[in-house]
């Protein structure tokens, strides 16, 4: 954890597919999560602001995202390395590093499986 990243109004923070290595928080401003399913339009999944965690999944472990990640406003980010994550719980109780694992590990199969039966909108 260190810098920051400012984020341009309707600039990528990161795209569905590209690999995560850690997360980032919303020091301020607005950040849209859209999925894309197979050849249909993207769908908003959800509006996130300050305080908010985006990129959750690649805290544990690196990952594929399942999400696209787009600034909706100038927005302020705090990125979080997967190493400082685990820095953190490895000084954590043992049982609190497999809780959390395991956490990630079913919110990254329910976000796959969002995908595969994202309604189809247009």
């Amino acid at each position: 954890m260190g810098r920051t990243l400012d984020v341009s109004n309707g600039k990528r923070i990161f795209s569905q597919g590209d690999m995560l290595k850690g997360a980032f928080v919303i020091l301020g401003g607005r950040v849209e999560l859209t999925q894309k399913a197979g050849d249909y339009d993207e769908t908003v999944v959800d509006i996130l602001g300050q305080g908010d965690i985006i990129g959750v999944t690649g805290l544990i472990q690196e990952g594929k995202a399942c999400f696209t990640a787009r600034a909706l406003e100038n927005t302020t980010l705090l990125p979080i390395t997967t190493a400082a994550f685990t820095e953190v719980l490895d000084a954590a109780n043992p049982m609190v590093r497999n809780v959390v694992t395991a956490l990630v590990h079913r919110l990254k199969a329910c976000q796959t499986e969002k995908v595969k039966t994202a309604p189809i909108i247009r």
